[in-house]
């Protein structure tokens, strides 16, 4: 995702092992969105984080999830990245 559009490079039928959690839920059963811009280009990086919403809440209504599916990378793998979308 960058400020302008959302480029898909794997399709939702496949799992990627992304989510540092070997073969859980993380790898085997998310998707996987990556922002563009995390550490530079102030206004081009809040213009793909609100795109990341926009998208997210897309697919949220086009699965009939809720909010409750969306997770951070920390929940499958622990880790805290230093991210500005998660407060960090």
């Amino acid at each position: 995702m960058d400020d302008k559009q959302a480029v898909q490079a794997i399709p939702f039928t496949r799992s990627i092992y992304h989510a540092r959690d070997g073969k859980g839920k993380g790898n085997r059963a998310s998707i996987r969105i990556e922002i563009y811009y995390s550490e530079s280009g102030e206004q081009k990086y809040l213009a793909a984080e609100e795109n990341t919403v926009e998208y997210v809440a897309q697919v949220l209504k086009l699965y009939g999830w809720g909010i409750d599916r969306v997770k951070w990378h920390c929940d499958w793998s622990g880790k805290k990245y230093l991210h500005r979308i998660n407060g960090e």
